[in-house]
């Protein structure tokens, strides 16, 4: 990794006056940070990279890429996504591999603007309720089944 020394336009160092600029706490201007240049922290470790395609890459204690940001204006994340304050995304969004929405049966979920509800209760063949498909042997009971599940989708916001 190549050391950075700031020094005037003249290349004789930096003047008294240039060395108090860069100690301010609210100095302005620009630093130029070639391919394969990084950012240390106090131990040395190197925080930041750029690389030699341009991309931009922040790095944990442990020297890890945890994000990087491409050229292509992607940027991945090494790992999850935590925020204790919600993520909105406001573009299309693309789901590739393996994808769980909620965690437990008690995580609330909503679709296209509707308020986010927990999830129903089982449909299944043993249960005596309205969402009992086994044993609506009239015509009228099975219409309770179906209208108990478009009840229930609507809820979430699937059905309009």
């Amino acid at each position: 990794m190549a050391e950075i020394t700031l020094t005037s336009g003249y290349g004789t160092g930096l003047t008294p006056k240039q060395k108090t600029a860069f100690q301010r706490p609210y100095s302005t201007g620009s630093l130029v940070m070639n391919d394969g240049d990084s950012v240390r922290d106090a131990s040395g470790d190197d925080r930041i990279t750029f690389t030699d395609g341009g991309t931009l890459v922040l790095k944990d204690e442990a020297g890890n890429a945890g994000i990087t940001l491409d050229t292509d204006q992607t940027t991945t994340f090494a790992n999850h996504i935590t925020s204790s304050a919600g993520l909105l995304v406001t573009s299309t969004t693309q789901l590739n591999g393996n994808c769980v929405i909620g965690n437990a049966s008690s995580d609330t979920i909503g679709f296209y603007g509707a308020t986010p509800v927990a999830q129903s209760s089982a449909y299944t063949a043993t249960t005596q309720n309205a969402r009992n498909a086994d044993t609506a042997t009239t015509a009228g009971a099975l219409q309770d089944v179906v209208q108990t599940l478009i009840a229930d989708l609507k809820a979430t916001g699937i059905l309009g």
